[in-house]
């Protein structure tokens, strides 16, 4: 992973091929993808479509929403 994203995967002289032919994804059919004909390695079982059983549960934040004056408000100006 590079910061300057002239040297980023997908983003050089070959594009996405660069990526597609990165010896981590050897055993992708690309085609299959392409097409949805290919079977998830793995499909969680979900109650609902709103099921987040899979993820942690946080605890909702407390803190007070900070007012910020207009001198210190980096987007004040976009309208």
């Amino acid at each position: 992973m590079h910061s300057d994203v002239t040297k980023r995967y997908g983003n050089l002289s070959n594009g996405c091929d660069d990526i597609k032919k990165h010896r981590l994804f050897n055993d992708l059919c690309w085609i299959d993808i392409k097409e949805k004909s290919s079977e998830a390695p793995y499909t969680p079982l979900l109650q609902n479509e709103d099921d987040l059983s899979y993820f942690e549960a946080l605890p909702d934040s407390n803190n007070e929403i900070q007012e910020i004056s207009n001198e210190n408000d980096p987007f004040y100006s976009w309208k």
